[in-house]
């Protein structure tokens, strides 16, 4: 690392010197251009380049199905603009990939030819905003607990759930998009902390998911007993989206925080009489579901802290 003296020029701006090394590794002359790109404190310099269109081709017939997906997600992750999947016998797997395709949000099918199918994103990547995003989720996950709430309707839910999952990913494949580009409005160094917002986001999805689940097969009483509960926890649930989407006083909070979490497990253990007592086990499963959700809305507040404390 070489220090460089910052030197005035004019009224309003300022000259550094760059090594001479570098330019002549890259090939550059005086009257050039170079991209400057603004991060936090950071300023990072690089050569002018065409953007070159990221394609990839993928088998999934060299793959087992489980890897196939998984380096699907990959490629969608890292802003791979086409995916060409080939096959000797692509038709019959049109099915499989029309499976795939579905859990990632703005992926086309583009093309489908003799052995191969082209997937396309249709996205614009760099307009989206992670804040967006991340809020956008959270009005999803709310509609989840409304509708178990209400009709506990499987198949609603299941939709809601994957619409949280494709979010999910489209947000992820966004930071990736902005840490590459070291793009200013966002700050690389947030990045960690909104991915465990998602990461703790999907999994409340997720969760929601086994509590519908165990509803369908719980009685009168046990479901009476958990709807009590669970209208605490999108309460709480609301007071932290608050946090997500920057309408809160962050310090005022985080007692706020505190003191309603240690409500809710107090709540947990007193709420046990009123449910079932021949099925004691549905008690248990409901109420470690619920420490789950508060588990992971501690990962979210804690991220919250870290981002707009810093």
């Amino acid at each position: 690392m070489e220090a460089r003296k910052i030197i005035k020029f004019g009224n309003t701006s300022f000259v550094t010197t760059i090594p001479n090394e570098w330019i002549k590794e890259n090939k550059l002359e005086k009257g050039d251009s170079i991209i400057l790109r603004k991060s936090l404190n950071q300023l990072v310099y690089s050569v002018k380049e065409e953007e070159k269109k990221k394609i990839v081709e993928l088998s999934i017939d060299k793959n087992p199905l489980k890897i196939f997906n998984k380096k699907l997600f990959s490629y969608y992750l890292k802003n791979y603009e086409e995916i060409k999947i080939t096959s000797k016998n692509i038709v019959d797997k049109l099915d499989q990939i029309k499976q795939f395709k579905e859990k990632l949000c703005s992926m086309e099918i583009y093309e489908i030819g003799k052995d191969y199918v082209i997937l396309k994103d249709t996205s614009k990547v760099s307009e989206n905003s992670v804040t967006d995003l991340t809020e956008r989720i959270s009005g999803v996950l709310t509609l989840m607990f409304e509708e178990i709430l209400n009709e506990n309707r499987r198949t609603i839910l299941t939709q809601l759930d994957g619409n949280v999952n494709k979010l999910s990913f489209l947000t992820f494949k966004t930071i990736n998009y902005a840490l590459e580009n070291f793009l200013n409005d966002f700050d690389n160094k947030d990045s960690v902390y909104y991915w465990r917002i998602i990461s703790s986001l999907e999994s409340i999805g997720d969760i929601l998911k086994d509590i519908s689940r165990h509803i369908s097969r719980g009685s009168e009483t046990d479901i009476k007993a958990t709807k009590l509960l669970l209208q605490d926890v999108l309460n709480y649930f609301n007071l932290i989206k608050q946090i997500i989407n920057k309408e809160a006083n962050i310090e005022k909070n985080i007692q706020v925080h505190i003191d309603k979490k240690q409500s809710l497990k107090r709540e947990f253990e007193n709420k046990k009489s009123e449910f079932d007592k021949n099925n004691q086990n549905f008690y248990y499963l409901i109420i470690q579901s619920f420490k789950n959700i508060l588990e992971n809305i501690d990962t979210i507040v804690l991220s919250g802290i870290d981002i707009y404390l810093k």
